[in-house]
């Protein structure tokens, strides 16, 4: 007999799927992530009896108070007593199912999609959308509550006849976290199909200040669920540090993704013909701006690239006249001569020399730059603008001040995604 305490009734659904799924909206229920086995009981004592394929729809009859150790004793989970879609009955060690999970225990970002339907053409048809998950423990101590949560969430979408898809969308462990930045359907390869946009954040312990960001766009295509695009944003300086530029800009506009930063490389791989001059590689670093397009071809049913990558060097100009062009990076330059607002100056490389400024160690930028006629020589960055790029006012406020902010502390509230296109068929959490 169910225990009343484990049955989650799904009020708030607006579906009326009919079919094998009918009790999804009565019962509890989960999705097997991988390949899992059925045993007598919840252990690993008795060998298994029946196994399961990926995106079966199981009914959760029963749990486990308690978490168990998994058969290599590296995590702790729940074991489930499930239902398949067969009939069949036994228990799932909780590592290998997405459960679905209580409103309160959901991404704000995801709330608006939670239990509601979508329609694919694909032959997937009517779907749910809900947020399972597999939520445990990392087994490091002894002790149960010094062990660190493990969480997976995933995006899962349930049709008519018990098949499912899912998509990874956050999770937590001893290592980091991962969570929802954007999530969106929209029509984005002109087959009248709604496509998973789907941009994520995952920072790393011990390095909480250096975001990963990464965009991902799914679709069912050839008879199938998966990834037809992916993008990493991230742009890193040193190590774990971040560039001044922070993340890609993505661009996604009918069929077509366009991505564009300022790259800020060792100048060992500067691909200009400019004369970078002598080259300091612990201080200097060259700026190229970089872009290049996918387009979708129908044929393939997959992003291609359009362009081949383009990398210029980017055009700025002084915030006003009569700023000095030096012959060195240093309050001891020489002046070379002036520069007007009416100036278009190709950017090669900034160098940043430490000063100490009140007994504090600051960075003080600047830029080496060319003009129309071939001159070179350096100008303070605070002097210099971005104009006509996507990351102009970013950079514009980073070298606004005599000294660059600490790029661990470098951070914008910006998305770095812009999602071009129909909205009205768009689908977006707030």
């Amino acid at each position: 007999m169910l225990r009343i305490i484990h049955i989650i009734l799904l009020f708030g659904f607006t579906l009326n799927l009919q079919g094998s799924t009918d009790w999804i909206f009565s019962s509890r229920v989960a999705t097997a992530l991988n390949k899992v086995s059925l045993y007598p009981d919840s252990s690993y004592d008795q060998q298994a009896f029946q196994s399961l394929p990926a995106g079966v729809l199981l009914e959760v009859l029963d749990e486990t108070v308690e978490e168990r150790e998994d058969a290599s004793q590296n995590q702790k989970f729940k074991w489930y007593k499930v239902r398949s879609p067969k009939g069949k009955e036994g228990w799932v060690f909780g590592d290998g199912l997405a459960v679905i999970l209580p409103t309160k225990s959901i991404d704000p970002k995801l709330h608006s999609f939670h239990k509601q339907k979508y329609r694919f053409a694909s032959g997937f048809g009517l779907a749910v959308l809900w947020i399972g998950g597999i939520e445990g423990h990392d087994n490091f101590y002894e002790k149960d509550y010094m062990n660190p949560v493990y969480k997976e969430h995933y995006i899962i979408l349930t049709n008519e006849q018990g098949q499912c898809v899912f998509v990874n969308c956050s999770s937590e462990n001893a290592q980091g976290k991962m969570y929802v930045k954007h999530l969106q359907f929209l029509d984005t390869t002109a087959d009248e199909e709604p496509e998973l946009l789907l941009q994520t954040v995952s920072t790393s312990v011990g390095s909480e200040y250096f975001e990963n960001r990464n965009f991902e766009i799914y679709s069912f295509q050839s008879g199938g669920f998966g990834r037809i695009f992916e993008e990493r944003m991230g742009l890193r300086l040193r190590n774990d540090t971040h560039s001044p530029s922070l993340f890609k800009n993505v661009e996604v506009d009918n069929g077509s993704i366009r991505i564009a930063y300022i790259d800020f490389l060792d100048c060992k791989h500067y691909k200009q013909t400019k004369d970078i001059g002598p080259y300091n590689d612990s201080a200097e670093r060259c700026i190229e701006y970089v872009t290049y397009t996918y387009s979708w071809n129908q044929r393939t049913k997959q992003y291609q690239m359009l362009y081949e990558e383009s990398r210029t060097g980017p055009v700025v100009t002084t915030k006003k006249d009569n700023i000095a062009l030096l012959d060195q990076p240093s309050l001891l330059a020489k002046s070379l001569g002036s520069l007007s607002m009416s100036d278009r100056l190709e950017l090669i490389k900034v160098h940043e020399r430490k000063v100490i400024e009140d007994g504090v160690q600051k960075v003080s930028p600047y830029f080496f730059v060319q003009l129309k006629n071939g001159t070179t020589g350096f100008v303070k960055a605070q002097a210099i603008q971005f104009k006509d790029i996507e990351h102009a006012t970013l950079l514009n406020k980073y070298y606004q001040k005599s000294a660059t902010p600490n790029l661990r502390e470098w951070k914008s509230k910006e998305s770095f995604l812009k999602i071009m296109g129909d909205n009205r068929s768009s689908f977006t959490g707030k």
